[in-house]
């Protein structure tokens, strides 16, 4: 090969490799702000169509609107406190029965706000006649913040709101943390943090065991994408905007800690966290706990598909709840 030929064919080379890395940092630049940040760029559609159960409009959402439009009609307080590193984070509290001293905290998964979540099941929690309470998490809806942390930062937010219900409503309360999806591994994680007396139990319906688990089981859907090497990519890229470590936010470690009674919901239809995941936080779990499989729910539509199941199973949790708490 003449030496002007290995020139050309060297700088060809070094080009295709720059242009590689260049595309390599781009795609995982686009996972983070998919994933993380609150301005969300838009997967190109040969990836957002692989997601495993992304989401995509279904029979319920149409009800949801409906639903959530009557909610904001109810008389509520709408709330707000710091977080610790300084966001506002929003709320709107709606007042129980006189007496009733039972409170949820309602905690709303990914790019989500905590009346759409929560628009059918609050019609049950009125229906007890207890207190709720719905937060906006941090970076999504009107609460402040630029990245969500998949339970990192968000657990310590739930335990600064828990604390918050006890100074407003006082100690004589109860408190039931409830979260679905990302809310769901945020309120696992909460649980295992020190709380105030008043939480007495985690409704957690469909969570992930980790947030590497979950990504990497999106990407595995994407197509043949090197997922270890992406996620390390796209974690760098946490700790350095995002400021947390993907790592942290694995509610499997956390159902190793604590004592407070665990109630676990998950559709067995449910693709976009996979159901195992549910098997895996129960065997982990170490505090009184139970599973509720919900026959051919997808993703976040367990109460949707088995309102009756689903509402059965909580009065039932919430009265060993109170006979744990007078052991």
């Amino acid at each position: 090969m003449g030496a002007k030929r290995y020139k050309i064919v060297k700088g060809t080379m070094a080009t295709a490799v720059c242009s590689l890395g260049a595309v390599a940092i781009g795609g995982c630049q686009w996972l983070f702000h998919f994933a993380v940040a609150r301005k969300q760029w838009e997967l190109p559609e040969v990836f957002a169509k692989r997601l495993a159960g992304s989401g995509k409009p279904d029979e319920f959402d149409k009800r949801a609107e409906l639903e959530e439009a009557e909610l904001l009609k109810l008389p509520c307080e709408r709330v707000s406190i710091q977080s610790e590193d300084g966001l506002t984070l929003k709320g709107r509290f709606y007042k129980g029965e006189e007496g009733n001293k039972d409170i949820f905290l309602a905690v709303h998964g990914f790019r989500n706000h905590g009346t759409r979540e929560f628009c059918s099941i609050s019609s049950f929690y009125q229906k007890t006649g207890a207190s709720y309470l719905l937060i906006d998490q941090r970076a999504c809806g009107e609460s402040e913040g630029e990245y969500m942390t998949y339970g990192a930062k968000e657990s310590e937010d739930v335990r600064l709101w828990a604390q918050w219900l006890v100074d407003q409503c006082g100690r004589d309360c109860r408190i039931f943390l409830h979260g679905i999806s990302l809310g769901s591994a945020t309120v696992l994680l909460t649980a295992a943090k020190e709380l105030p007396g008043q939480v007495a139990g985690v409704i957690a319906d469909c969570g992930y065991t980790s947030a590497w688990e979950e990504f990497s089981h999106q990407l595995t859907h994407m197509g043949p994408l090197p997922s270890d090497w992406v996620l390390n990519a796209v974690n760098l890229l946490c700790k350095k905007k995002a400021n947390f470590d993907i790592h942290d936010a694995a509610p499997v470690e956390a159902v190793k800690q604590g004592n407070l009674p665990h109630l676990f919901f998950h559709g067995t239809a449910d693709k976009f966290v996979p159901y195992y995941m549910m098997q895996e936080l129960y065997d982990a779990c170490t505090a009184p706990k139970k599973e509720i499989p919900v026959e051919g729910a997808a993703h976040a539509r367990c109460y949707c598909v088995a309102p009756e199941l689903y509402e059965e199973n909580i009065l039932r949790f919430m009265e060993r709840c109170e006979l744990e708490s007078s052991r």
